[in-house]
Parts: structure tokens; sequence; C-alpha cells
């Protein structure tokens, strides 16, 4: 019964977490597929689309349609690829590489604010134990 109630609260902590980071404190209005495309190009440097696809988890068609939106925000550019003229890449623009330092700014703020309860020795620990149940979904999901 208590790993039950235990399960209820970390549900609950998650949907908290959740919402604060939802609430966009940019201002910007990225969906939530636009935004780990754009962190994805951010941390990784231009990607043929198929490989963003599939780093991503969605389809070759899903990718494309996220990917239209961001060209048309000016976020992203894509160009042919010079030795295999059916490979499209994706790369930020320079707005691209600014908004993603924006958001990593709000976003670093927020976290901040977040774990300001938790001393050093506290946030270590809840990185240790978040790393393992990020690997143990990685394991089951992977």
């Amino acid at each position: 019964m208590a790993r039950e109630q235990d399960l209820e609260a970390v549900d609950g902590f998650f949907l908290r977490i959740g919402q604060q980071f939802r609430q966009r404190p940019t201002g910007d209005h990225l969906t939530v597929a636009q935004f780990l495309v754009v962190r994805k190009l951010y941390t990784h440097g231009p990607m043929a689309m198929g490989e963003l696809a599939e780093s991503l988890g969605v389809s070759f068609a899903a990718a494309t349609g996220i990917v239209d939106r961001l060209s048309q925000a000016g976020l992203v550019h894509r160009r042919r690829s010079d030795v295999d003229r059916r490979v499209v890449w994706v790369e930020l623009s320079p707005e691209g590489h600014a908004k993603m330092a924006e958001m990593r700014q709000a976003r670093r703020h927020l976290l901040e604010a977040m774990m300001q309860p938790l001393d050093d020795d506290e946030l270590h620990e809840l990185v240790r134990l978040l790393g393992k149940v990020v690997e143990g979904v990685g394991e089951r999901h992977g």
C-alpha cells in the first residue's frame, strides 16, 4: 500500500513539474514537439531529416511537418545534400540558436528556483535517483 501511495505522489510531482515547464516562461509559442526538435538541433548540430525523425521517435512525415512550421517561423533552414539529393539536412538558423539560448536560460532559472529548497547533497541525490529512473526507462523502452 505504501508503494502505491508513493507512486501516486511521484505521478503528482511529475505532473506539477511538467505544468511549470509548459507555462513557457520565455513567452515562446513552440509546441513540445517543436521544442524537442530545436533542442536536438541545438545540441547535435545539423541532422538529416530521417536521422532527426528517428532520434525523436516520430515518423518521417511527422518530423517534416514539425520542421515545416519551424521553417515558417524562421527557426530552421533546410538544404539538400550535395552527395544525395534525396537527403534533406535541417539546421538551426541564427534566430533558432538565439531562441534556444533564451529558452535554455529561462529553463535554467526555473530549475534553479524549483531546486532552491535542496542543499547540494540533496540535489546530487535527486540527480542520482532520477538518473536511475531514466536508465530503467531506457532499458524497458530502448
